[in-house]
């Protein structure tokens, strides 16, 4: 018989190997070093504030730069967080009330948006994805819009550009928005072009549905870049 919580069980295990890939990836970027920033701070909330920790404790290893960890919603509300040079990014969750309580005031001091289609139409009230993304690209630096299969929608100083997903066998999707992040996020703090860093997201996101659970699915950098054109 198994456990009530396996799935849980078997992501903790899984943790070690998590851990490898993020040496890899480490090992393959290319890392501010120790003089380059004051220091670097990662951010996460509830339990994604417990992994910052270990990352800001890697990394300063790694690099010899100082980093901390800091609770996302702390840093996304301190008004001085971007006059120290920092850049926030926000996911958000679709809230059935549509009561969207503060979502003006955290878009106000995001840099990186990163809803999905029925989240961004929601918040802005409209009838297609294409009206909101002109509404909330014109209050952010960059806007990456999720559109499943269909593959994502972005905005970025006026540009729109739309990129295909890969084809892929889904088995499930838990994290793919998640790795969506992660790979537009390594486009954009590497300063690439929009359309470049969809297609990183966009198959980081789709390649995560290969396998069951949130993590095992992840791809390495190296296996990620492999699909861009």
């Amino acid at each position: 018989m198994q456990p009530t919580n396996y799935h849980t069980y078997d992501e903790i295990k899984s943790q070690t190997e998590a851990w490898a890939q993020a040496l890899e990836v480490a090992s393959a970027s290319s890392l501010p070093k120790a003089g380059d920033y004051d220091q670097v701070i990662f951010t996460g909330c509830g339990s994604t504030y417990y992994l910052s920790l270990a990352a800001a404790a890697l990394y300063q290893e790694l690099t010899g730069c100082f980093a901390r960890a800091v609770p996302g919603g702390e840093l996304l509300l301190n008004p001085r967080a971007h006059s120290f040079g920092l850049t926030t990014s926000l996911d958000t969750n679709y809230d059935p009330s549509e009561k969207r309580t503060g979502f003006d005031e955290l878009l106000s001091v995001t840099n990186v948006f990163l809803p999905n289609e029925k989240e961004a139409v929601s918040l802005l009230g409209e009838s297609n994805v294409d009206l909101a993304a002109s509404r909330l690209g014109s209050r952010v630096e960059a806007l990456a819009i999720k559109l499943g299969a269909e593959g994502a929608l972005g905005v970025r100083e006026g540009t729109r550009v739309r990129v295909a997903s890969i084809p892929i066998k889904v088995i499930d999707t838990v994290g793919a928005g998640d790795s969506f992040d992660a790979g537009f996020l390594y486009g954009y703090l590497n300063q690439w072009d929009l359309e470049k860093s969809l297609q990183l997201a966009c198959v980081c996101g789709a390649l995560s549905t290969q396998q069951a659970g949130g993590i095992d699915g992840q791809p390495t950098l190296e296996e990620a870049l492999s699909f861009l054109k």
